[in-house]
């Protein structure tokens, strides 16, 4: 029974990415970022060469030359500004707006 308890637990936890439209979780290495979609996208921190925030549009160029673009117009100026200031904080890229 206890040992159901802690999967039942875990699997709560782990599923929080599936509950809410925009989700963003990081760590040291890297970010999980899910906005307007199912899936979420991930990001290695020391992969990104630029950040690119304008017109409601988050661009953020790889260091292989792809690049994850985010649609931002749902979500408000204050959590754009923290998503952004996540982003500069851990990763060393050419910032541009």
């Amino acid at each position: 029974m206890n040992e159901y308890c802690g999967i039942f637990l875990q699997a709560i936890y782990f599923s929080k990415m599936f509950w809410y439209e925009n989700y963003v979780q990081w760590n040291k290495k890297g970010a999980l970022i899910k906005i307007n979609s199912f899936m979420g996208k991930s990001l290695i921190f020391e992969e990104i060469k630029a950040i690119e925030l304008n017109d409601k549009k988050l661009k953020i160029t790889k260091i292989n030359d792809s690049t994850v673009i985010f649609d931002l117009n749902d979500i408000t100026e204050s959590d754009t500004q923290k998503l952004n200031e996540i982003l500069i904080k851990n990763t060393i890229v050419n910032y541009i707006q």
